[in-house]
């Protein structure tokens, strides 16, 4: 049994700029360290890349995601340091950092190896280019040389269009719609034998006539709007201003409406136009903002800790999440999360893979949230400065609060509680008390140096320290029990009525009683890839009744009854992993990235419609016969690499693959993958089965995600073919 990626929970962003899009059924779409998410009622992630995306669009319903240095779409990839970014059917236009210039790029319409296709290069800007637009055949583009440029891609003609005493902070095309009157309904009167009009029909067509192209500029200091932009005269006859005292610091833009964010000291307020710059609505922000969206009367706002989306007419607000999370916790799958901003949030997923959560608050709250616990129907929050709220997780009533009589200069590092929720053992750096938490009643503390961690089992306090003790401390009758274990101890964890003690390289069990029970090695000598993996091991780990799970730069399972290891994931960038639990068919793991969660993957089922047999005879009596599909369900079944290349290489007959049931297309892709990995591979197989999986199967494609891969740049053919691969796991959120 291995794990799947599923989903994953947004959290405070490392990168606080970057975009935000409100579409017409008000879902918004937002970035949080490197993952693509939409909210509309539960939270869903989309895609992802392995850096920082600073803007996102959309393309044949495929998110295209833009970093400082590549643009990701879901068939590939195009390394460039961009500035700015926009997207429009088959076109996109970037601003480059090392030289601004603006560059338009074509989309190819069907999956190439030649991808993208360079259609124009323009140096007009002195300085960076910070915002561009595309509307059809046509792109704006601003610098911070304060100048706005016209640019026709049929022509390459490129029109100063603007000069601004301030910096540029938007620029967008209005989307005018003409309107028309050609559209007449009639009918016949049979006894007059003539038409009678019934109505005229309105219709509207967008504008297509470059004379009547009409643009906004925002700048920190005012709104400009241009009309007949790319036949403007040196003067101000075709142009409406609107100052403002204070500075803009973002806008958007539709066809009806223009939105600002003005700061003014240390207030901002959000202001909506009309496209005439007639003022609709102006309402104070309490916080800071980042960025914005809009639609019509509701605007999404981009806050360093939450996304709001506001209904400027019903003035009804809905906000998400962005918290920093300094505690989890896991009851029956559900996740329980004390946040930087003293919320409690319960987070749950739906069959469809969508989370969604609900948040407690207790009023009374004192100090910073550490740790949380989730028990029956409760939930207990504690503060660092030792208050504690409790919660029913049903109603969202905090029942019960209090500040545990305690006077010290010591922070709650974590809180673990009895089996039946009665009692709480309040962890510090340098002892552990005992605590009846409905009538707020120390019953026993005990000193401790040099805590590792600390859990809480069948009433027992298990716990290690730096001198690689492993303790047993029973509250009530004041026992301690300790043993000393001769390596170094890096984890603690307890499951199914058994202590694991994880070392450097590798997992010591024990029985309640601290009896040894059993060792594991999980350093493998043939997947040691560095010296500091062997030195250091690995971070943390996790353990259910079938499987052993180890984390750092990748999540390995064990299986504990015939030791099998299996990468199932592996972290891009700078992960570093705070904490994972792992439940019979979940894993949650938290990081500074954010909380990914896993589940259990089943083993492949055999199609009920074809007799198959998994040994090397069937699989070699198929060929002969040409029974591709046959040889290659078999081959893939036996597992057997040589087996598996050899079917590859001989079949012939691509219609095989499009009748291939999801998990044995998903099995395929990753041998793939992996036959990648290992050998670096110029195997043309490859190449015409992808071509079949990109087609046909890419909603199948849910096992693997963000594989790394190293590959010799003489081999395009199947470093693309990898960029193909990777890009469809990305699109399918695993």
């Amino acid at each position: 049994m291995t794990f799947s990626y599923l989903n994953s929970i947004p959290i405070q962003s490392n990168f606080d700029l970057n975009d935000i899009y409100l579409n017409d059924d008000k879902e918004v779409y937002f970035v949080s360290n490197g993952s693509l998410f939409s909210y509309l009622n539960k939270l869903r992630e989309i895609d992802s890349c392995e850096s920082d995306i600073v803007k996102f669009r959309f393309y044949n319903d495929n998110a295209v995601l833009v970093s400082e240095s590549r643009i990701y779409f879901n068939f590939g990839s195009l390394k460039r340091m961009t500035t700015a970014f926009d997207l429009c059917e088959n076109l996109f236009a970037l601003g480059t950092k090392d030289d601004f210039t603006l560059e338009v790029w074509s989309i190819p319409d069907q999956y190439k190896f030649t991808l993208f296709d360079r259609v124009l290069k323009i140096n007009k800007h002195t300085s960076m280019i910070n915002c561009v637009k595309i509307y059809q055949n046509f792109i704006l583009s601003s610098g911070l040389d304060r100048s706005i440029f016209l640019t026709d891609i049929n022509t390459g003609n490129s029109n100063l269009i603007w000069k601004s005493k301030d910096l540029p902070v938007y620029v967008n095309f209005i989307n005018k719609e003409i309107e028309s009157s050609d559209l007449k309904i009639v009918q016949i009167e049979k006894e007059k034998v003539d038409f009678k009009l019934i109505e005229n029909k309105k219709k509207y067509i967008n504008c297509l006539d470059v004379d009547d192209l009409e643009c906004v500029v925002v700048t920190e200091k005012s709104i400009i709007k241009i009309k007949k932009v790319f036949n403007r005269k040196n003067n101000d006859e075709n142009i409406n201003f609107l100052n403002f005292k204070g500075k803009i610091i973002c806008a958007d833009c539709n066809k009806n409406r223009i939105v600002v964010v003005l700061q003014q000291d240390i207030s901002s307020e959000l202001i909506l136009f009309n496209n005439d710059l007639e003022e609709l609505y102006r309402g104070l922000l309490s916080e800071s903002l980042f960025n914005i969206s809009l639609n019509d009367y509701s605007v999404a706002l981009k806050f360093k800790n939450k996304i709001s989306v506001f209904d400027v007419q019903a003035e009804a607000l809905k906000n998400i999440p962005l918290p920093v999370i300094n505690d989890i916790d896991v009851k029956k799958n559900v996740l329980g999360t004390a946040c930087n901003d003293n919320y409690l949030r319960l987070y749950s997923i739906d069959s469809n893979n969508r989370i969604s959560f609900k948040e407690y608050f207790d009023q009374n709250f004192k100090g910073n949230s550490a740790s949380v616990k989730l028990f029956k129907n409760s939930a207990v929050m504690v503060s660092d400065k030792f208050y504690v709220s409790l919660f029913n997780v049903d109603d969202g009533n905090c029942y019960r609060s209090y500040n545990l009589p305690i006077e010290s200069d010591e922070s709650i590092l974590k809180v673990e509680l009895s089996e039946d929720g009665i009692y709480g053992f309040f962890v510090t750096k340098n002892r552990i008390i005992n605590v009846e938490l409905k009538k707020a009643n120390i019953v026993n503390s005990i000193v401790v140096s040099n805590l590792i961690k600390a859990i809480c089992y069948r009433d027992n306090l298990y716990y290690v320290n730096l001198e690689n003790e492993l303790f047993k401390w029973n509250p009530f009758s004041d026992t301690l029990n300790t043993i000393q274990i001769t390596k170094m101890v890096k984890d603690l964890y307890i499951e199914e009525g058994l202590i694991g003690v994880m070392l450097t390289k590798e997992i010591e069990f024990y029985n309640l009683n601290l009896k040894f029970n059993s060792s594991l090695p999980i350093i493998n000598k043939k997947e040691i890839k560095s010296i500091k993996e062997v030195k250091e091991g690995f971070d943390k780990f996790s353990f259910n009744n079938k499987n052993i799970i180890i984390a750092r730069d990748k999540l390995i399972s064990i299986d504990r009854k015939t030791f099998k290891r299996k990468v199932f994931y592996e972290f891009t960038g700078d992960t570093k992993i705070i904490k994972m639990i792992a439940t019979i068919d979940m894993i949650f793991v938290i990081s500074n990235k954010g909380i990914s969660i896993f589940k259990k993957s089943e083993n492949i089922i055999l199609p009920v419609n074809i007799n198959i047999e998994s040994n090397p005879d069937f699989i070699k009596t198929a060929l002969s016969n040409k029974e591709y599909l046959k040889a290659l369900l078999g081959s893939l079944r036996l597992g057997e690499e040589d087996l598996i290349v050899r079917v590859l290489r001989e079949c012939d007959n691509l219609e095989i693959y499009k009748v291939m049931d999801e998990t044995y297309t998903i099995a395929l892709c990753k041998f793939l993958v992996n036959y990648i990995e290992k050998y670096n591979s110029d195997e043309i197989f490859i190449f015409k089965i992808v071509n079949v999986l990109v087609k046909f199967k890419r909603e199948c494609i849910n096992e693997f995600k963000n594989l790394k891969c190293d590959l010799n740049e003489k081999y395009k053919i199947i470093r693309d073919t990898y960029f193909m691969l990777k890009s469809l796991v990305k699109k399918n959120g695993i």
